[in-house]
């Protein structure tokens, strides 16, 4: 599917236009014929707000390896109960409702798809302006639930039982990246001047702050940040840390672990402490 221009105009004033945008995909069966890949493409070669040129990017995502009957018991189930929420009076008449209902039976079918441990692939997501393009690539290996009966005890064990592993990077470089703001600022009223001073302040304070959270590095010019994970370790720019600590690092806690049953050997604390008796002993 191609779109030559779509223009968005209000009160006779051009505020966006999108030249040469394109969306294409297919599917194909895997090797055994149990299972399907898939692959969007999805390209704007020019975007343009107010007269200001934004620049042009693409978009590649792949799903690979979803399980047909995984996919036809998906398909089954969402349908029947997106139809039954239809029946409800009281969703039937709020939309918004509807749609917060959709959404939850959605996320509660997904698990199905994971039978066939697939995986999603964006290679890549990019945006490139006169200065340069900004890329990020993301490959997430998935896993089927289902093959692990035990509760989860650490947050590891809970990502553990949906993700074998993660890889992703993406790159900002530093000129792109102020080339960009400017032209926000100039859409917010800034003169050229002020724009870039403006624009270069807040990609330096960018950078500044993902450095000093270790969130991201600089490296050829360019701000960097990458992620690794399997098996409950995470490797991020290059430091190894536990899942737990990555996680504090963002304030997330892990979930609490069952109360731990008394060591061998160890008394047993009764719950109510002993009564004494308050009679004075008969002579």
């Amino acid at each position: 599917m191609t779109l030559d221009k779509l223009a968005i105009s209000v009160e006779g004033k051009e505020l966006a236009l999108i030249d040469g945008m394109a969306l294409d995909g297919g599917s194909t069966l895997t090797q055994d014929g149990k299972g399907v890949n898939s692959q969007v493409n999805y390209t704007v070669n020019s975007l343009k707000l107010q007269g200001q040129d934004m620049g042009s990017g693409k978009l590649t995502l792949k799903v690979d390896n979803v399980d047909g009957q995984a996919w036809h018991q998906f398909s089954q189930q969402y349908s029947a109960q997106s139809q039954a929420l239809l029946a409800k009076p009281e969703l039937a008449q709020n939309p918004e409702l509807y749609q917060q209902a959709l959404t939850e039976t959605l996320f509660n079918a997904l698990p199905i798809l994971l039978k066939g441990n697939p995986s999603v692939t964006i290679s890549p997501l990019s945006w490139r302006n006169a200065k340069g393009e900004s890329t990020l690539n993301l490959s997430v290996l998935l896993k089927d639930p289902a093959q692990v009966t035990a509760p989860p005890q650490t947050l590891a064990d809970s990502l553990d039982r949906v993700v074998q592993s993660l890889d992703g990077k993406v790159v900002i470089p530093v000129d792109m990246a102020t080339e960009f703001m400017t032209k926000i600022a100039g859409l917010e009223g800034y003169q050229p001047a002020d724009a870039a001073k403006l624009a270069d302040q807040q990609v330096k304070g960018l950078a500044a702050m993902g450095q000093m959270f270790r969130i991201t590095t600089m490296e050829d010019n360019a701000i960097s940040s990458s992620l690794q994970y399997a098996n409950g370790q995470v490797t991020l720019n290059g430091q190894k840390m536990p899942l737990q600590d990555f996680a504090a690092m963002f304030g997330l806690e892990a979930p609490s672990l069952p109360d731990s049953a008394p060591q061998e050997g160890q008394p047993q604390q009764d719950d109510a402490a002993p009564q004494q008796d308050d009679a004075a002993p008969q002579p």
